[in-house]
Parts: C-alpha cells; sequence; structure tokens
C-alpha cells in the first residue's frame, strides 16, 4: 500500500474557507473515483494553526500518479490557489506496517 501526503500551508485566517472550498468541491469523494484508491482523509491541527493536512491510502505510487494527472485534479486546484500561501509539495510513502487494535480473544 502507498500513502500520499500534501500538507497545505493556508493563508492567515483562511483555514475555514479551505475545509468549505474542500468540502464543496468533494475533493476526497471525487479522488475516491481514481483507479486505485483506497481511503482518504483531510485533517486540521487542534491547535488552530493555518495548516491542513490531506492523506489518501493507493494500491501504488502509479495509482496515486494517476490520481495527480487526472483533469479533475487540475481543476479543483484552482479554487484552492488563493486560499495557500505555497502550492503543496505531494509526498509518497511505503506503508511497511499498519498495525490494529489486538484482541487476544481472553
Amino acid at each position: 500500500m502507498t500513502r500520499s501526503v500534501l500538507v497545505f500551508a493556508i493563508m492567515p485566517g483562511r483555514r475555514a474557507d479551505f475545509v468549505a472550498a474542500f468540502d464543496r468541491l468533494q475533493v476526497l469523494r471525487r479522488a475516491s473515483r481514481q483507479p486505485g484508491f483506497r481511503r482518504g482523509q483531510l485533517h486540521v491541527r487542534v491547535d488552530g494553526t493555518d495548516e491542513v493536512l490531506v492523506t489518501a491510502d493507493w494500491d501504488s505510487p502509479e495509482a496515486y500518479q494517476g490520481w495527480l494527472e487526472n483533469p479533475v485534479r487540475a481543476e479543483m486546484q484552482s479554487e484552492f490557489g488563493p486560499l495557500l500561501v505555497t502550492d503543496p509539495e505531494p509526498r509518497v510513502y511505503d506503508v511497511v506496517e499498519d498495525v490494529v487494535p489486538w484482541e487476544d480473544g481472553t
């Protein structure tokens, strides 16, 4: 499994606008239609900082690359530009260990 990570530096005071646009554009729902998509999450910092994190799990790096090249993504990106300090740099990781709560059955 592959995990993509995007850290968005949001213009000061515009985090709520970014989250609203992300929801309105249904970014993760649209990404879910990309072959190889497994799941995605939008994270906001609990301390209120103007930073947002998007993570997604993919079958492979190639599956994520397909999303990066998807014209739908490019259309959505233009909506976010005015809300960002800089464009995020996509980071891609291989998941080498994935642990869920252990149950011993006793």
